[in-house]
C-alpha cells in the first residue's frame, strides 16, 4: 500500500467553468507546496476550453507562466507499465494525475489526481468541494482493461521535484 503524506489536507474545488486538467495541475502544485503561483485565478488562467485541453497543452501554458514548474508526462504501452510508475511516483510522495474515460464509446474523460495505490485498487480525488474531497475507488483490474481495451488515457501527468 502506498499513499500520498498528507493529501487529504489539500481540497481543490473544480470551478464549474473550468476544467478537470488545470484544476488538477493546481491541486499537485498546492500539494507540492510549490511557491509563487496566483491561485486564485489559475483555473482560469490555464483553461484552454474543452476541445483543447490535454496534459500537453495546458501544462505547456503553465510552464511559460511559471518556468520553476517542471511538469512531466508519460504514455505507457501496457496498464501494468502504467499501474507501476504510478506506484513508484506515490512512494516518493509525489502526486499524478490520469485520465480515465467514463465509457468505451462515449468520448467523456476525467482527469483526477491519484492519492492511494495498493495491488488491488486505486484511489483518486473525483471532485473536491468545500467541505473536503470525493474519492472514486477502481480496482487495478478495470484501470489495465481500461487502458489495454479502450482508445485514449495511455499517459500519466507530475510534476518533477
Amino acid at each position: 500500500m502506498v499513499e500520498l503524506s498528507h493529501w487529504i489536507e489539500v481540497i481543490v474545488p473544480q470551478r464549474h467553468q473550468t476544467g478537470c486538467i488545470p484544476t488538477s495541475y493546481e491541486w499537485m502544485i498546492r500539494y507540492l507546496d510549490i511557491e509563487g503561483v496566483k491561485f486564485e485565478i489559475f483555473q482560469e488562467d490555464f483553461d484552454l476550453g474543452r476541445r483543447r485541453n490535454s496534459y500537453a497543452t495546458v501544462s505547456e501554458k503553465i510552464m511559460e507562466n511559471y518556468p520553476h514548474i517542471c511538469i512531466k508526462i508519460k504514455a505507457f504501452l501496457t496498464g501494468q507499465d502504467k499501474i507501476d510508475y504510478i506506484q513508484k511516483l506515490l512512494r516518493k510522495d509525489i502526486p499524478c494525475i490520469i485520465s480515465l474515460k467514463n465509457h468505451p464509446r462515449i468520448p467523456s474523460w476525467h482527469s483526477l489526481p491519484i492519492v492511494y495505490i495498493n495491488s488491488n485498487e486505486m484511489k483518486g480525488i473525483w471532485i473536491a468541494a468545500g467541505l473536503g474531497n470525493q474519492v472514486r475507488t477502481f480496482s487495478i483490474a478495470d484501470i489495465i482493461f481500461r487502458h489495454e481495451n479502450w482508445e485514449g488515457g495511455k499517459d500519466i501527468s507530475w510534476i518533477k521535484i
